[in-house]
């Protein structure tokens, strides 16, 4: 991350959560695991046009991986055998954890669109 970002983050502050996110090392989630990516992209801080973080770009193999990966898992997984009612449980508990990680996501979101 550019010291002219961290500048800006700290001008208008972060909680700790937001500043470990984005220090984390980002991964691909492929069949159900973190994997590291082959290549790197930048994302950049709209405002300053400098480094924010960077994230795997997806080499066509991985992107294979993962389409190959999500197909299997909608013919064969559970979650195109499950009813209505156990879907809904499962995107209601996803809708727990977005509203118990909203500060951290809005501040993300904001840093990536250059609201900060």
């Amino acid at each position: 991350m550019d010291q002219a970002v961290i500048d800006l983050i700290e001008k208008y502050g972060v909680t700790e959560r937001t500043l470990s996110f984005l220090n984390a090392e980002k991964r691909h989630y492929i069949n159900g695991k973190f994997v590291a990516g082959g290549e790197m992209m930048p994302v950049l801080e709209p405002c300053t046009g400098l480094l924010l973080a960077e994230v795997p770009s997806g080499t066509a193999a991985e992107i294979d991986a993962a389409v190959t990966a999500a197909r299997h898992a909608f013919a064969e997984g559970e979650w195109s055998r499950w009813k209505p009612a156990q879907r809904e449980r499962v995107l209601m508990k996803l809708a727990d954890l977005v509203e118990e990680n909203l500060q951290t996501l809005a501040e993300i979101e904001s840093l990536d669109a250059g609201k900060a």
